[in-house]
């Protein structure tokens, strides 16, 4: 947690707030959390769910939404990194176009952090970048329904506006399902909402053999996963009384195949980067 929050004490744009959101902790972070909030009154914020319970990632990163006062929220986890330039370069584009309501950027994926010679992989987002893409045609470009990698939490910034408008995060991704939580909220946007692609990259993406999505993967329960997503969509769609043909489509063959989508495929070579890596560093 210290170097992410870190890593958002150090950015050129001095004009934030940071809320950090405890999702029940029960390890060291707690006092460390506090220990910001307390060293940095009126910047950072600590909040927690009532009686410290875990909710899981959807309702915690809902909670620390439900804080902020800013026009624009981004999401940074205990595990990963911002360039200090970073918002900076995002609230410069968001501010020259009224019309974005969410901007991606490309993520850097970081192995071997604590190594002399760590390793870095850049992913960028599976559409042209430099524009801005106007509802739902997203949703049929990225994972889950199309073929292009979809941005990282971390590389994402947006409209509070927009967040309050949409209901937040999908707080019923609990459990295993959390692996995949971040895309509900992204259809969510995609579908509503003008979106621009950046080619910037200047945040990293810690990758953990232990991660939720690497257990998920290697645990054989990913197909069940992406099974409760589509699931979810459906619902949304029907709920939302959305007549895409071509999202109906996408979602009719997503529900019938058995091929594995690009995010496992990305996953897969995240893990054997890790495996050259170790293998480089045993040799």
């Amino acid at each position: 947690m210290t170097e992410a929050v870190e890593s958002i004490i150090k950015q050129t744009f001095t004009d934030w707030e940071l809320i950090l959101a405890d999702d029940g902790s029960t390890d060291s972070g707690i006092s460390v959390a506090k220990s910001y909030a307390e060293r940095h009154p009126g910047r950072i914020f600590y909040a927690e769910h009532d009686n410290h319970v875990n909710k899981a990632l959807p309702a915690t990163r809902n909670l620390g939404i439900s804080k902020a006062r800013g026009e624009f929220v981004a999401f940074l986890d205990a595990d990963d990194v911002w360039l200090p330039e970073y918002l900076a370069g995002q609230i410069e584009r968001l501010s020259t176009d009224p019309r974005i309501s969410m901007l991606c950027q490309a993520t850097c994926y970081w192995y071997g952090w604590n190594e002399s010679n760590p390793v870095y992989e850049e992913i960028t987002v599976g559409a042209k970048p430099e524009r801005l893409y106007q509802p739902p045609e997203l949703v049929e470009l990225l994972y889950p329904l199309g073929s292009g990698a979809a941005p990282c939490i971390c590389g994402i910034i947006i409209k509070r506006s927009v967040l309050e408008e949409i209901g937040g995060f999908e707080e019923s991704f609990v459990g295993k399902a959390q692996a995949i939580e971040d895309q509900a909220f992204l259809s969510k946007v995609y579908l509503n909402y003008p979106v621009y692609v950046s080619s910037e990259c200047r945040n990293l993406y810690r990758q953990r053999p232990e991660s939720m999505m690497h257990a998920v993967a290697s645990e054989g329960q990913y197909e069940a996963v992406r099974r409760f997503y589509l699931e979810w969509l459906e619902g949304y769609l029907l709920r939302e009384r959305r007549d895409d043909p071509a999202i109906w489509e996408l979602l009719r063959k997503a529900r019938q195949t058995d091929r594995i989508p690009l995010y496992i495929k990305t996953v897969t070579r995240a893990k054997n980067g890790l495996k050259r890596l170790l293998a480089k560093l045993a040799g």
